[in-house]
């Protein structure tokens, strides 16, 4: 898949997770000038400049929303050669080279927490525990 076909499976992410966003406005307007990806910076500015509350929170809104979107992406192996390719990079809470099972239990053990973590019991914990 070329860039410009990445790219709009980007937006298609955006427009569901984050549709009325200052990010997702602005990603409606890239482009792609050889091998690189732009994102116009008097769109940016536009935007910005038109939030309901300044251009300083414009500005925040955007750059935060930009820098999350980031990091999700470097969480992910992007890398075809690799071992675990598109599943959860290693990062330094879990050893090099995981198993991804252990990954998927701890997701499911995140899933399962009373939205009160101190309310959660310790059989639950127990229960999902890796062995």
């Amino acid at each position: 898949m070329d860039l410009f076909g990445l790219s709009q499976l980007i937006e298609e992410y955006l427009e569901k997770v984050i549709p009325d966003s200052p990010l997702h406005q602005l990603w409606c307007w890239r482009y792609v000038a050889g091998d690189v990806l732009v994102l116009p910076c008097e769109k940016a500015i536009a935007i910005v400049e038109s939030h309901e509350e300044g251009y300083q929170d414009g500005l925040w809104h955007l750059a935060t929303q930009y820098e999350k979107f980031m990091a999700m992406a470097l969480l992910t192996n992007s890398n075809p050669r690799a071992k675990g390719y598109r599943g959860a990079k290693s990062f330094s809470a879990w050893w090099r080279r995981h198993e991804a099972w252990r990954l998927g239990a701890a997701n499911a053990f995140r899933r399962r927490l009373n939205e009160h973590v101190a309310c959660t019991g310790p059989e639950q914990r127990r229960r999902h525990q890796p062995n």
